[in-house]
C-alpha cells in the first residue's frame, strides 16, 4: 500500500516539473476524449430510444390489424342480413318465421325441389335430378317430412279436380310425392301402401318456405353446379348396369335410387342421338317400363298393417318378370344400336314404327 502512494506521490512531482502548455494539453486531449465517449454513448441510446419506438409502432399497427381480422371473422361467423332497405320492399328472406296463414301457393312442386337442389328458381325437376351426385332424393324425403311436421304447406287437388285445398299434414305419414310425375313437371301423391285413398294432385308449395328450408350454402362455400347429364357413354352403361340389378332382384334402398336417379339422367340427356326419333322413343320405352317396374318394387318392400306385401320384389309373378325383362331388352338394344352408331331396329315388342 505504501509502495502505492509513494509511486503516486513521485509521479505528482514528476508533474509539477512539466511545463503549462504541456499539462494544458493533456486536459484538453482528456476533455476531447471524454466528449467523444460521452456523444458516442448519446447517440448510441438516442437509436436505441428511436429502435424501441419503432417496435412499440409496428407493435400498435400488428395489433390493430389482428383487431381487424377478429373483426371480419366474427362478420364471417354472424348469420347473413338479408334485411332489406327500408325503402324497399320486403323479401323473401327477410322473414325469418313464416306463419302459414302468411304462404303463398306460387310455385309447383317439382321447380321447389329443383330449386332446393340448384337454389336457382325457374329450373325443371328432371333439371336437378339428371346432374351426376346429386341430393334429390334426400330433398325430396325432407320435403315430405316438412310438409309432416307442418312447418311447409302443400297445396293440390282433390283426386285430380276442382281446386286447390291444403294437403293435410298427416296425408303424408302414409304418402308420398310420386317421383315420375316429378319428372313430367306434375307433382302428385302417391299412397306408400297401394291402398286406394284419396290423393291429391298438380301440387303447388310457397316459395317463401322452400327459401327459408332450403337456403343456399354461403357465397363463401359456393360451388358451381353443373346441369349436364352423365355423357352417353356413362350413361349406356349405367343402364346396362340396372338392368342387371333388375334380373338379379336386387331391390335395396341403395339400388332403387341409383336406378332411379340413372333413369332420370337418361331423361335429361341432350345428346344428338336423341334428333332420331327411333332411339326417342327406345328411351321413352325403357322410362315408361323402369316407371312399371319401380312401383312394384315399392310394394314389394312396404308393409300394409304389419302384413308383408304379396308382391315379390320387382316382379309379380315369373310371367310377368319375362315378360317385362324381354321388352327393356328390346328398348336396350335399340339404345345400344344408335349409340354405337349402327341402324337402329325397328322394335319388336312395343308394336311397329
Amino acid at each position: 500500500m505504501s509502495s502505492g502512494i509513494s509511486y503516486l506521490v513521485e509521479q505528482w512531482g514528476a508533474l509539477r516539473q512539466v511545463s503549462g502548455a504541456f499539462l494544458l494539453a493533456i486536459i484538453v486531449v482528456a476533455s476531447a476524449i471524454f466528449a467523444g465517449l460521452q456523444f458516442l454513448f448519446r447517440t448510441r441510446l438516442e437509436s436505441k430510444d428511436a429502435i424501441i419506438e419503432e417496435l412499440k409502432s409496428k407493435l400498435a399497427h400488428r395489433t390493430e390489424d389482428l383487431e381487424e381480422v377478429r373483426l371480419q371473422m366474427r362478420d364471417l361467423a354472424a348469420p347473413v342480413d338479408h334485411a332489406p332497405p327500408t325503402d324497399a320492399k320486403p323479401t323473401h328472406a327477410a322473414v325469418p318465421h313464416l306463419v302459414e296463414k302468411d304462404a303463398q301457393r306460387d310455385v309447383s312442386v317439382p321447380e321447389a325441389l329443383a330449386y332446393a337442389e340448384l337454389h336457382q328458381w325457374g329450373l325443371r325437376f328432371i333439371d336437378a335430378a339428371g346432374t351426376d351426385n346429386n341430393h334429390i332424393n334426400e330433398r325430396t324425403e325432407r320435403l315430405e317430412q316438412l310438409a309432416a311436421d307442418g312447418e311447409l304447406t302443400i297445396w293440390g287437388k282433390r283426386n285430380g279436380v276442382g281446386l286447390w285445398v291444403r294437403v293435410p299434414a298427416e296425408h303424408w305419414l302414409n304418402n308420398e310425392i310420386e317421383w315420375f310425375g316429378l319428372l313430367r313437371g306434375e307433382a302428385r301423391s302417391l299412397s306408400r301402401s297401394g291402398s286406394d285413398v284419396e290423393l291429391y294432385s298438380a301440387l303447388m308449395t310457397s316459395k317463401l318456405q322452400v327459401e327459408r328450408h332450403f337456403a343456399p350454402p354461403a357465397p363463401l362455400f359456393m360451388q358451381i353446379l353443373h346441369t349436364n347429364a352423365a355423357p352417353i357413354a356413362i350413361l349406356q352403361q349405367r343402364i346396362h348396369e340396372a338392368r342387371a340389378r333388375i334380373e338379379d332382384m336386387d331391390a335395396t334402398d341403395t339400388t332403387l335410387a341409383k336406378i332411379r336417379q340413372d333413369m332420370a339422367a337418361l331423361a335429361h340427356s341432350k345428346d344428338e342421338v336423341w334428333q332420331n326419333n327411333k332411339m326417342e322413343q327406345a328411351r321413352s320405352d325403357l322410362l315408361k317400363l323402369w316407371e312399371g317396374i319401380y312401383r312394384n318394387a315399392r310394394r314389394a318392400r312396404l308393409k300394409d298393417l304389419g302384413n308383408p306385401s304379396p308382391f315379390p320384389n320387382y316382379f309379380r309373378s315369373v310371367m310377368e318378370k319375362n315378360e317385362l325383362l324381354a321388352m327393356i331388352d328390346d328398348a336396350i338394344a335399340r339404345l345400344d344400336a344408335g349409340i354405337e352408331g349402327r341402324d337402329v331396329p325397328p322394335p319388336t315388342r312395343f308394336g311397329s314404327d
